[in-house]
């Protein structure tokens, strides 16, 4: 039995769940694992943001909270990722310094940017350029939506910015590699010059 994405939610309105989920999972939740893994997550952390995202829309669809104007598959990928958004944010996993732990050694446990003193912060984003130090001081040390950040940078769109993020990561990561002293205070937290 085919089933169309058009006719999820009165397949799980009728109570035909058996039917929905195999579907679910086979089109959502690849990508949503590929995103996750390429953001540092694994494959246990995308099956867990997944099954909420299933609770969360079934429970829309049960109650008929459900807006039928969004795509399924959409929806549930869209609801997967402000969930691992927001267990990123929860965890402090997202730091620029977890970038770079594959430079030296994969023992090494980096600490977020956010905890180092705003000296070296500042000393270590300046080799990096205005633009670029703006532009991961935003999306980095504050909690402003990228579509709000685009805006307010006055980026074209979101994958906009999105690529200006990471060339400027990028940048950072290439200052890590030319400049080993940088690297070495972070590892031993020796910020004081």
């Amino acid at each position: 039995m085919i089933i169309e994405e058009s006719n999820i939610t009165s397949l799980i309105k009728d109570g035909k769940y058996n039917v929905v989920i195999p579907v679910l999972y086979k089109k959502v939740l690849p990508l949503v694992q590929k995103t996750i893994l390429k953001q540092m997550g694994n494959k246990e952390d995308a099956f867990d943001v997944f099954q909420e995202a299933l609770i969360i829309f079934y429970r829309q669809v049960l109650s008929n909270t459900y807006q039928e104007k969004y795509k399924v598959f959409g929806f549930v990928y869209r609801v997967s990722l402000n969930l691992w958004i927001n267990k990123i944010k929860r965890d402090k996993r997202m730091q620029l310094v977890e970038d770079y732990t594959s430079l030296e050694t994969a023992e090494y446990e980096a600490e977020s940017i956010t905890a180092i003193p705003s000296n070296f912060t500042q000393k270590l984003l300046q080799t990096i350029g205005d633009k670029c130090q703006e532009v991961l001081q935003y999306a980095v040390f504050t909690d402003i939506a990228l579509e709000d950040l685009s805006t307010q940078l006055e980026y074209p769109s979101v994958s906009a910015l999105k690529m200006q993020i990471q060339r400027c990561k990028q940048k950072l990561k290439d200052v890590l590699k030319e400049n080993p002293d940088f690297l070495r205070k972070l590892k031993e937290r020796d910020f004081n010059d």
